[in-house]
């Protein structure tokens, strides 16, 4: 890679191998492009070079001609020049995604379809679209008209609606993974009290695990998922579950006594495998967050040797064929949780909060907006970290991709979400792509005030990085 180069260049996520050969290419109008296909990339691999006559492309697949393309639009330089480089590049993790919670606060299509452009510039692609919280649940169910019947036309999706966005954004190469939120950060029962805890029709609670009624109910939301949603993987919650109403629950302590189970958090284990087994034979990949298979153990934990919060437990009973989606970050590693999780043989996306968790200030003075929490998320430390810290050299694969959340609680509109993503977000993208022996945060932070201008000059309320 020609250092010299990559000085003078605004490239993001930074390519893999770069080697300048000198010279420029001035078309007098759209560059000429010959492109094929070339077996020898990776998946969405491309190789890109361009000579003073023209550029070529290599690719591995669509999706690598897509971003060969995005690569040499940011090569073009404010003259219309393009330097002459030989670039050779692909992901080093095939699952780069944006969280967008459009439950607490709907986005609409439209909002949708900005932000999916805004990912396709810097390669992320995929799309978690987290549309199920108390209060909102956007998706329609069939067989249960109550979930959405109170809600505007404008704040839940249709079936067409959803297909919309889902071939919009493929047509911009960026996946959309859906997530059903259960058995926790729901409220279901307001509309169908039959599905809490309870008998004889006195329900308390929230949704009960061991209720046949609960079990359908889940299944068949799983199963509209699945169907208008064409992604190998669908997302099923699990995250932050209270067992208070559990342990009163006589239903749910006769499944734990007839399944042998000894906790609650050992019910919710069953449950989601359940759910995942249900998923599977729709052909889906189930995603959970980690509390379901790693719980902090509130009251015993303590830092460890190396300064990392530990004192954790295992439900070593959660199915492996689970994705573990790892947002607990400062946990017993710098890896986190999800090097836990990948150390123990599952496949892990990574969204440490203490990285990638977007609802954190981000050290502007004079913020307009309004967080979650107080304590700040620069862009420095949304950069400064490596997915595959701690984890195993022989479990590295287990880590097949990072994100970052946006969550809405303290979103006013879209502009606040685009604020808090950009240029956070492209932290994210090179973290996704990029080989972490090329990462430099000095250089990175340049591009990325490049980036942010580019943005800002095409409507998006990204902050000013310089």
């Amino acid at each position: 890679m020609n250092l010299i180069l990559l000085a003078a260049l605004s490239l993001l996520p930074l390519p893999r191998e770069v080697a300048e050969t000198g010279g420029f290419y001035a078309p007098s109008g759209e560059p000429k492009v010959v492109a094929a296909a070339d077996a020898a990339l990776p998946r969405e691999g491309y190789a890109l070079e361009v000579g003073k006559e023209g550029a070529r492309i290599g690719f591995a697949d669509a999706a690598g001609r897509f971003y060969a393309e995005k690569t040499l639009a940011q090569l073009r330089g404010a003259d219309g020049r393009y330097p002459c480089v030989k670039i050779r590049d692909w992901p080093a993790f095939p699952f780069r995604s944006v969280l967008v919670d459009d439950a607490r606060l709907c986005y609409g299509k439209e909002g949708l379809k900005k932000i999916i452009d805004q990912m396709a510039r810097v390669k992320l692609n995929v799309l978690h679209w987290h549309f199920i919280e108390p209060g909102a649940w956007r998706m329609e169910v069939p067989g249960y008209p109550k979930l959405t019947e109170k809600l505007a036309p404008e704040e839940r999706y249709s079936r067409a609606d959803m297909k919309e966005i889902v071939n919009y954004a493929a047509a911009r190469h960026v996946r959309v993974v859906p997530e059903i939120e259960m058995p926790g950060h729901n409220s279901v029962t307001r509309q169908y009290p039959e599905l809490g805890h309870g008998e004889d029709g006195k329900p308390f609670g929230g949704v009960c695990p061991a209720n046949p009624k609960t079990l359908a109910f889940f299944k068949a939301a799983l199963s509209e998922a699945a169907a208008q949603f064409p992604d190998a993987m669908v997302h099923f919650g699990g995250d932050e579950v209270s067992y208070r109403d559990w342990k009163l629950c006589p239903r749910c302590q006769a499944k734990m006594k007839s399944l042998g189970l000894e906790t609650e958090a050992d019910l919710q284990a069953w449950f989601m495998g359940e759910m995942a087994a249900h998923l599977k034979a729709h052909g889906k990949t189930p995603i959970g967050w980690s509390d379901m298979l790693l719980t902090l153990n509130e009251g015993h934990m303590h830092k460890n040797a190396t300064g990392y919060w530990t004192g954790y437990g295992i439900r070593r009973t959660l199915s492996k064929d689970i994705v573990i989606n790892a947002w607990y970050g400062d946990w017993e590693c710098a890896g986190g949780c999800g090097a836990v999780a990948a150390n123990l043989g599952y496949k892990v996306i990574q969204y440490p909060s203490n990285h990638c968790y977007f609802d954190f200030p981000q050290g502007v003075a004079g913020d307009p907006y309004t967080y979650n929490y107080p304590n700040d998320l620069t862009l420095e430390t949304a950069y400064d970290w490596d997915p595959c810290a701690d984890v195993e050299p022989g479990k590295r694969g287990n880590v097949i991709g990072v994100g970052c959340a946006n969550w809405s609680e303290k979103a006013t509109d879209l502009a606040a979400l685009e604020w808090k993503l950009w240029p956070r977000g492209f932290a994210t993208a090179e973290i996704g792509w990029t080989h972490p022996k090329t990462r430099d945060f000095a250089d990175f932070s340049r591009r990325a005030a490049v980036f942010a201008k580019a943005f800002r000059a095409s409507g998006v309320n990204a902050v000013n990085c310089r």
